[in-house]
């Protein structure tokens, strides 16, 4: 499988590797995030042509037969917690979404920008602690910290509740 086969931006990452200021190179955070969404949209066909799909995807690059991607769109739905404000956040397979205190509504814009990144994959999602301040998430009425995980899609009735930093919220989807 030739590389161009795991797109475009891993093949930028490894330009930007050869830079010759150190401060513009992808540090390990960046190589191992665009490795997985370039892993999670990598589809091989029945011919065993291995590429990296999108939405305008329609035909196999090896054997030119019509290929369907599922694009699943919905929102997860964040609250602050007890009764903070609420918000929709779009949702598509294998699209990240990464939350920071600086890009949610009500919050401080002069602190991170970089908290969790979600990542939705065939009806599951990967939630993934990417700040410096920790992330902990409730399971069976106990707070964990949490690294990286793969969790059940959350429900409006049933969703998952984060804490980052010092915010609670909930994560629900429609």
């Amino acid at each position: 499988m030739k590389a161009a086969a795991l797109g475009q931006e891993l093949i930028d990452l490894f330009d930007r590797g050869f830079s010759l200021d150190p401060l513009a190179r992808p540090g390990p955070d960046e190589w191992r995030r665009a490795l997985i969404r370039a892993l999670h949209n990598c589809w091989v066909h029945d011919c065993g042509q291995a590429f990296v799909a999108d939405k305008t995807t329609v035909n196999c690059p090896g054997c030119g037969a019509a290929i369907f991607i599922l694009q699943t769109v919905s929102q997860l739905k964040i609250q602050f917690l007890p009764a903070g404000p609420r918000y929709g956040v779009e949702l598509k397979d294998r699209v990240p979404i990464v939350l920071g205190r600086n890009n949610m509504p009500g919050l401080s814009p002069v602190v991170s920008g970089r908290h969790l990144e979600i990542l939705p994959s065939q009806g599951k999602p990967l939630l993934r602690h990417v700040g410096r301040n920790p992330t902990l998430i409730l399971q069976k009425g106990q707070w964990y910290q949490l690294k990286e995980a793969w969790v059940d899609m959350p429900t409006i009735a049933e969703p998952i509740q984060l804490r980052l930093a010092d915010h609670e919220l909930n994560i629900g989807s429609n």
